[in-house]
């Protein structure tokens, strides 16, 4: 039940790191004040994640689909012995 758990995380996680990855970016300080409170594109933290989750998930999803759920799936079984 745990690694069925374990699995059905990292979809997800990957998942979100493929839409991420094909999200236009928030341009944060780089505009004018007046640019950011008009736009319409949420921040990471507005959308409760965080700079590294959304680095790891996006990481996550550019890796060949088996591979990367074996490799993902050593690490939590390794985290956790």
């Amino acid at each position: 039940m745990q690694n069925q758990c374990a699995e059905i995380k990292i979809r997800a996680e990957r998942r979100a790191g493929e839409i991420l990855g094909t999200q236009e970016k928030h341009k944060g300080a780089a505009t004018p004040f007046l640019d950011r409170r008009a736009s319409s594109i949420p921040k990471l933290n507005e959308l409760g994640i965080n700079y590294h989750q959304s680095h790891n998930w996006q990481e996550m999803a550019e890796i060949p689909s088996r591979q990367g759920l074996k490799e993902k799936k050593l690490a939590v079984k390794n985290r956790f012995v």
